[in-house]
């Protein structure tokens, strides 16, 4: 893999990704998810907030190369899982349907986490916190004042988009993500974990939700399938803490810290740091 980076666009704030996304591209290249990583290039560009105000970043991928941004004033866990999150875009090599449309930005968000949590365990809090820690459901904007969730918003289902509010698909998905994950994991002694199940649906390049429900359901149990479905089809509040202890018997929901290796080799170049615009050569 080569890692291709412009240096002044905002020089700083580059050289500190640059080092945390080799390290991202080191693990993320260790792991088999059914995408060829060995001669992929990914040109890598911080954007200044004046450039990049409305997103924190975003991906763009070819066959053989990926074009990844992140936004440079991203605050620590957001730099952090943000950067992780736009690559984890990059191994998604599938389509899905509309029930599992949730799966692309929340796996991307936990995915982004994980990465996140191998490369700077020291930020363990505040990564996790970006992943798991806002609970739309309990902000005060969306409840009446009897405490209860604001009617518009007692009927939001991942399997159905037009329902969705408020990033729905980011953070509930996430926390779906997570608990496949930790089922996986579960039922394998360790062996498997989400990124078989990416590269599985890789594989298939284009998956509904019963297929998917149905290769979960294979990775782990038909009950936990089961439990998956009304996560997926269902309105109700997803308490991590709860579900964690019930399904696993875990006091606590943490972040996997064994999910990638660190055994291979990132190439990095230097684009043109004269140039005004985006240089040919990083593009």
């Amino acid at each position: 893999m080569t890692l291709k980076y412009i240096s002044d666009i905002d020089g700083n704030k580059t050289a500190e990704r640059v080092e945390y996304i080799s390290e991202i591209a080191n693990r993320a290249e260790s792991k088999d998810t059914g995408v060829d990583e060995s001669n992929r290039t990914v040109s890598f560009y911080v954007l200044p907030e004046d450039i990049a105000a409305s997103r924190g970043g975003a991906m763009s991928r070819t066959q053989d190369s990926v074009g990844l941004w992140v936004r440079a004033d991203t605050y620590t866990n957001q730099e952090h899982s943000t950067t992780g999150h736009e690559w984890a875009h990059s191994i998604q090599n599938h389509h899905v349907d509309e029930s599992l449309g949730w799966w692309i930005e929340g796996s991307a968000d936990y995915i982004g986490g994980l990465l996140a949590v191998e490369t700077r365990p020291e930020d363990e809090d505040e990564i996790e916190q970006g992943v798991f820690g806002y609970d739309w459901e309990k902000d005060s904007s969306r409840q009446s004042d009897d405490g209860e969730l604001k009617e518009k918003y007692q009927s939001i289902s991942l399997a159905q988009p037009d329902s969705w509010e408020a990033r729905i698909d980011y953070n509930r998905g996430a926390r779906v993500v997570y608990l496949i994950d930790m089922a996986i994991r579960d039922e394998s002694d360790g062996d498997e974990n989400i990124l078989d199940l990416i590269r599985w649906m890789n594989e298939e390049e284009t998956v509904s939700y019963v297929e998917f429900n149905e290769q979960v359901a294979e990775m782990t149990t038909t009950e936990f399938a089961w439990e998956l479905d009304s996560y997926v089809k269902g309105t109700e509040i997803i308490d991590l803490d709860n579900e964690v202890d019930e399904l696993f018997g875990n006091d606590s929901v943490q972040l996997p810290q064994d999910t990638f290796e660190t055994n291979s080799t990132v190439d990095i170049e230097e684009c043109n740091e004269d140039s005004e615009s985006l240089p040919d050569n990083c593009l």
